[in-house]
């Protein structure tokens, strides 16, 4: 954790990505996607303590999705900081069409065949309304280059949602859309990488959630 705590100090780029916290559609497992929703209370203390655990990290700038609950989530590290949040409609969550509003095992009565897809072959899933993951990785993906470009040698932090930092990792450690489900993100999970131009991304630190013990927010295995 020291070594963590002390990464201010060096000259590579380091990025945190964190995964907002949960809202009451993740509680009932419904799809969310550009669906407005703001935090539940849980979503709420996990995001205080997320702002904790990044307290002594020297982070120089904050981004977000626009959606409230990323927005919310970024809120109290932003306080901590002193810093604005600055929304970035690149970092929105993935659209799922037609499934937004609908709960897992609705989606799995009505949408058989899609469903299927989605969990076996997600680089190959669409459904009517929705987004590919190869579109939201180009949006996401282009934009945290342009970050890094931008905030060389610092410190950021980008608050987004469960598949675009699927994504982000998959981008940066050069991985297919094919490995989504390779990768894990619980609410309010944070993420570090860091960024030289030799060598590229290097990850870190993964689905870190030990700032969240104490508040009854383990994974129950469903990553959703």
């Amino acid at each position: 954790m020291e070594k963590l705590l002390s990464w201010g100090c060096f000259v590579l780029s380091r990025i945190i990505l964190v995964r907002h916290g949960e809202t009451i559609w993740n509680k009932e497992k419904v799809f969310r996607g550009k669906h407005d929703l703001p935090l539940n209370e849980k979503g709420l203390k996990q995001a205080e303590r997320v702002a904790v655990f990044l307290r002594k990290f020297n982070i120089s700038a904050i981004y977000s999705s626009p959606l409230q609950r990323a927005l919310q989530s970024a809120a109290f590290l932003a306080a901590e900081k002193g810093l604005e949040i600055n929304p970035l409609e690149a970092f929105s969550d993935l659209s799922f069409g037609i499934w937004e509003g609908k709960s897992l095992e609705e989606v799995r009565g009505t949408f058989p065949l899609e469903i299927q897809a989605w969990e076996k072959w997600p680089h190959l899933w669409s459904v009517e309304g929705g987004e590919s993951l190869e579109r939201a990785r180009k949006r996401a993906f282009d934009a945290l280059l342009s970050l890094v470009e931008k905030h060389r040698k610092e410190v950021f932090a980008v608050f987004t949602h469960r598949v675009i930092l699927k994504l982000l990792l998959l981008g940066c450690l050069e991985m297919p859309n094919s490995r989504f489900w390779s990768i894990y993100q619980d609410t309010c999970a944070i993420n570090i990488l860091q960024y030289q131009p030799e060598t590229g991304f290097v990850l870190i630190l993964l689905n870190e959630t030990c700032h969240l013990r104490g508040l009854g927010t383990e994974s129950d295995g469903i990553d959703f």
